[in-house]
C-alpha cells in the first residue's frame, strides 16, 4: 500500500492484502501528510495525517471518503500532538508524542480499541525523555530514552506504566551517557554505547535482559558504527590501535565479537561498511588503499572484492544495495 506526503496531500491506498484491492484517491482531510500506514485489518489501514482543525493526529480508512475517520484526538483544537517514530508492535503502534505538559515521551495506540494513551512520562515534566530507536521483540517494545537519574539508557515497555522500565546501567551515575543505533539479530540488541570514558559496543541479551559492554580498545574507543542485522550477527565499523577502521562482527557475547577482516593491515584502516544483504551474501563498501571505495562481499569471515566499478584508484562508493528478485540492485558511481 502506498500513498503520496506533503503539505495537501491527498491520500491513495492499495487495501487488501489478499485481494490487493486498489481504490480511487481519497483525500485524508484539508492539510493532508497522510502515513506512514498500518494494516489492522485486511481492509483496514491506520496512519497519521494533519487538517485544519484537529492538528497531526491518528486516521484510519478502509480506502473510502466514508470510511475515513479520526481515531484520536489527543490534543483537541489545532494544536499539533505530533507522533513521530511510529513502529508497531505486536497490537498495538508505539510513538513518541509531544505535549506541553509531558514534552517528547512514549505513547501507543491499540489497534483494537484505537485507544492513545501515555504509556509513562519517564523524565517528569515537560523536558521529555525523547525515546528513540525502537525495536520490536515479540510483543515488546525496546527503545532508548533520556532521564536525569541515568542519561541515555536502553529501555523496554509492553504498553503498560508497570511493564515501563529501563533495562541498562552503561555507567551508573552518569547522566550524560547515549545509547544508539539499537539493532537486533536472534534475541540480541547490539548498540552504540558512550559513557564519561570512552565509545564501545553494548549487546543486550532480550531473554533475560543482562548486559555486556565489549572493549575493543582498552584504553582508547572504537567507536562503533553502521550497524546492521545479518543472520544471527549484528555488523558493525569499529576502530582500533592495531586494525584502524575496519568490519566487525558480533553474535551477542564477548568471545563471539570478531575481525570480519583486517583489509589494510595494520593501522590504516579499510573504512569498511555494510550497505546490505543478498541471497545470504552481506555487502560492504570498502577501500584496501589500490582500488578506491567498492564493493566488497562477506559471508562472516574475510572481504572478497566482487568488481572494481570505477577502474584503478577511483572510488565508486556503492551504497543502499538491496534485493530485487533474484539480483541485488545498489547505487555506485561509475566516474563515467
Amino acid at each position: 500500500m502506498g500513498a503520496g506526503r506533503g503539505r495537501g496531500a491527498t491520500l491513495a491506498l492499495t487495501v487488501g492484502v489478499a485481494a490487493a484491492l486498489v481504490v480511487p484517491p481519497v483525500a485524508a482531510a484539508p492539510g493532508g501528510d497522510p502515513g506512514p500506514f498500518f494494516e489492522v485489518t485486511p481492509d483496514v489501514v491506520v496512519f497519521e495525517a494533519s487538517d485544519e482543525i484537529h492538528g497531526d493526529e491518528f486516521w484510519m480508512t478502509d480506502g473510502t471518503t466514508a470510511g475515513t475517520r479520526l481515531i484520536a484526538d489527543v490534543m483537541p483544537g489545532l494544536a499539533s500532538f505530533s507522533p513521530s517514530r511510529i513502529t508497531r508492535v505486536g497490537d498495538r503502534l508505539f510513538f513518541v508524542g509531544n505535549t506541553p505538559e509531558t514534552g517528547a515521551e512514549l505513547w501507543s495506540l491499540d489497534l483494537d480499541t484505537f485507544e492513545a494513551r501515555l504509556v509513562r512520562d519517564i523524565e517528569p515534566g515537560p523536558t521529555g525523555s525523547n525515546p528513540n530507536g525502537f525495536v520490536a521483540v515479540g510483543d515488546v517494545a525496546y527503545f532508548a530514552a533520556r532521564d536525569s537519574a541515568e542519561g541515555e539508557e536502553v529501555w523496554k515497555s509492553d504498553g503498560t506504566t508497570a511493564g515501563t522500565s529501563r533495562v541498562t546501567a552503561v555507567e551508573a551515575g552518569n547522566t550524560s551517557t547515549v545509547v544508539s543505533h539499537l539493532t537486533l539479530a536472534g534475541d540480541v540488541l547490539a548498540f552504540f554505547s558512550r559513557t564519561s570514558v570512552d565509545d564501545e559496543l553494548g549487546l543486550l541479551d532480550t531473554t533475560d535482559d543482562s548486559f555486556t559492554r565489549v572493549d575493543l580498545e582498552p584504553g582508547g574507543t572504537s567507536f562503533p558504527h553502521n550497524f546492521m542485522a545479518f543472520g544471527d550477527h549484528v555488523y558493525f565499523t569499529a576502530t582500533t590501535g592495531a586494525t584502524g577502521s575496519e568490519l566487525w562482527r558480533t553474535n551477542g557475547t564477548v568471545v563471539g565479537t570478531t575481525l570480519v577482516d583486517d583489509l589494510v593491515p595494520g593501522a590504516g584502516g579499510s573504512g569498511a561498511a555494510p550497505i546490505g544483504h543478498h541471497d545470504g551474501v552481506l555487502f560492504a563498501s570498502a577501500d584496501d588503499g589500490a582500488t578506491g571505495r567498492e564493493l566488497y562481499s562477506t559471508t562472516g569471515v574475510g572481504l572478497t572484492l566482487v568488481r572494481d566499478i570505477a577502474p584503478g584508484a577511483n572510488s565508486s562508493s556503492p551504497q543502499k544495495l538491496t534485493s530485487l528478485g533474484s539480483r541485488a540492485v545498489l547505487t555506485a558511481t561509475t566516474g563515467d
